[in-house]
């Protein structure tokens, strides 16, 4: 059987930039952060059919209507309702943000990029809409700049995309909430989606 990879047995890869930064900020959070993670399926047939119509609106006409769109209008409302899940700690005390800057990660040719839409909660779904396709077509583009990806407050990741069911994001230290994966999968003519909630 031969090698799958011909070359040396060991060898030494610099990493700049995004990776770099990316394996710094996984490291201290590793670190530095407790992570609990929580699972619920949910039945989402309703919004499966929510997302069916919007696709055939015309103003929804460009945009991406995923169920991310859903999830994200969900973690933005949640974290309004209940903004100890948007808070920071600060050794001897937390701060509560009653307002939400969303982060959406996408992985890129550079590496894992989380671009922030300031003030998510006074977008429509309409606009949201809009904010997470520019921002995904510009991750992927190679043109978010390092302060698109500063002042989240709560991020948004979906390794449903990638065929799996589940799993632990790590998040950069000063934004204690990483909310959901999501992997929505047809069944008899239902929808469930497969969520988390790392804290």
């Amino acid at each position: 059987m031969g090698l799958l990879y011909d070359g040396p047995r060991e060898e030494n890869v610099q990493v700049r930039g995004v990776r770099k930064a990316t394996a710094l900020n996984v490291a201290a959070s590793a670190q530095n952060v407790p992570h609990v993670s929580v699972f619920k399926e949910v039945d989402v047939t309703r919004t499966m059919e929510l997302r069916a119509a919007l696709k055939q609106d015309p103003s929804y006409q460009g945009l991406s209507v995923s169920p991310m769109l859903f999830a994200a209008k969900a973690i933005i409302w949640a974290a309004r309702r209940n903004p100890q899940v948007n808070a920071t700690w600060h050794e001897t005390h937390y701060t509560l943000r009653n307002y939400v800057n969303l982060g959406v990660a996408a992985a890129t040719p550079r590496g894992l990029v989380v671009p922030v839409i300031h003030e998510a909660h006074t977008y429509n779904t309409q606009g949201l809409a809009a904010a997470i396709t520019q921002l995904t077509v510009d991750a992927r583009d190679g043109r978010t700049t390092p302060g698109e990806m500063q002042g989240g407050t709560i991020s948004i990741t979906n390794i449903g995309t990638l065929g799996l069911d589940s799993g632990t994001p790590s998040f950069r230290p000063a934004r204690p909430a990483s909310s959901p994966s999501v992997r929505c999968a047809r069944s008899r003519g239902s929808s469930t989606a497969k969520l988390f909630r790392a804290m």
